[in-house]
């Protein structure tokens, strides 16, 4: 009788795990919205903020399912540290071979949520003036004269606007560009 109580106490834990988080991810996605509303507004419709929303919901995703899966083990009397030890060495090593690619991320959402420049402007970045062609998360692309050059965006340093574009259409240099 006591291993069934006990078995119905594991279940329920699990079943109040679950539930929590389920609401945890409800509150992600009602969070992922409000951020895609308030970046609508500011920049309008653009694809990429669905990528974003996208990139950000599939995160909380797993990482409540990892978390889930470990509780669901610990519940059983799965010795769970070696997981996490292994998921420990495994996330350093993760960090370092993402951390240009974060950084030039979130250089990626200040350029565009702090509308820095936009499409159209004329600029003078990183040694280099002309036309922005493209802004995207990872990096924006810089015309000048014949060239076009792919900067990535956590390689950006001092930014001067030259000549900003009217309501979204591309004006002409004044002199030389």
């Amino acid at each position: 009788m006591e291993s069934f109580i006990l078995m119905l106490t594991r279940l329920l834990d699990i079943l109040i795990v679950i539930i929590a988080s389920l609401a945890a991810y409800l509150i992600a996605i009602a969070l992922v919205r409000r951020f895609s509303k308030t970046v609508s507004k500011r920049l309008g419709r653009d694809p990429r903020i669905q990528g974003v929303s996208v990139l950000f919901l599939t995160a909380a995703r797993w990482i409540l399912f990892i978390a889930v899966g470990l509780i669901v083990l610990n519940e059983f009397n799965i010795n769970i540290a070696p997981f996490l030890a292994g998921a420990g060495i495994a996330g350093i090593g993760i960090s370092f071979a993402a951390q240009a690619l974060l950084k030039d991320i979130a250089a990626g959402i200040t350029i565009l949520v702090g509308n820095t420049f936009k499409v159209g402007d004329i600029i003078h970045i990183n040694g280099i003036q002309g036309v922005v062609e493209h802004i995207s998360l990872m990096a924006t692309r810089v015309r000048d004269k014949q060239i076009l050059y792919t900067i990535p965006n956590g390689h950006i340093g001092i930014v001067g606007v030259i000549q900003t574009s009217h309501h979204g259409k591309n004006i002409q240099p004044k002199g030389r560009v």
